[in-house]
Parts: structure tokens; C-alpha cells; sequence
């Protein structure tokens, strides 16, 4: 699933449009990274991994992020 995901950085509001939204998931062995909607719960993560076309990624603080859209 691909999604919006509005926050702020510094006072600007920004967007990533129609990316993978992966969050920390601790089940099973280790960290992994999962699919946001496979495990929607992030209260103890601190980030949330953005991913984009051609596979290159980046980080948004969840205390930033405002919404999270799925794309139609």
C-alpha cells in the first residue's frame, strides 16, 4: 500500500505523495522494518521510514507527521 504523509519541518508543511510508509516492527526476531499497515500501532517508534520510487528512503519523527493518507 502507498500512501500521503503530511508533517512539518522547521514551520513548513510538507508532503511525500504515493510512498511506502514502513514502521518498526518488534515481533518475532529483532527489528524489522514493516509495512504500516501490517502493524499501524508506531506508539513506540520514533521514526517512520519513508520509501520511494527507485528504492531510496528517508526518516520523518512520527512528532512531526500529521497524516498519513492511503493513495487511492
Amino acid at each position: 500500500m502507498r500512501y500521503d504523509v503530511h508533517f512539518r519541518r522547521n514551520k513548513d508543511a510538507l508532503m511525500y505523495q504515493d510512498v511506502e510508509v514502513q514502521t518498526i516492527s518488534y515481533k518475532g526476531e529483532g527489528a524489522v522494518w514493516v509495512d504500516f499497515q501490517q502493524d499501524p500501532d508506531f506508539s513506540n517508534d520514533k521514526f517512520l521510514r519513508i520509501v520511494q520510487e527507485g528504492g531510496a528512503f528517508s526518516f520523518v519523527n512520527i512528532d512531526y507527521v500529521s497524516e498519513i493518507i492511503p493513495c487511492d
